[in-house]
């Protein structure tokens, strides 16, 4: 039972994945830290980058000074 059970959520996780990168928008998800922890691959075409470069790492790893400067204000009152 156990093992269905990890083979079901494992099947919804590859269903959900196949349609978040066929969506054709950058999707992610982050902590409270700002940290990555889901990118879609429209995301990572986006950043020019693979998904094992930016799980993980903060926004202002992945998109560089400038870019969180811009957006910093927003990210600190979501």
């Amino acid at each position: 039972e156990d093992v269905q059970l990890r083979q079901s959520l494992v099947a919804k996780e590859l269903e959900i994945r196949s349609l978040a990168d066929s969506i054709g928008m950058p999707l992610s998800k982050s902590d409270g830290n700002l940290r990555y922890l889901y990118v879609n691959q429209v995301a990572c075409e986006w950043f020019n980058r693979s998904e094992e470069d930016i799980i993980g790492r903060t926004w202002l790893d992945v998109i560089g000074d400038d870019q969180f400067a811009q957006i910093q204000q927003y990210a600190e009152r979501a």
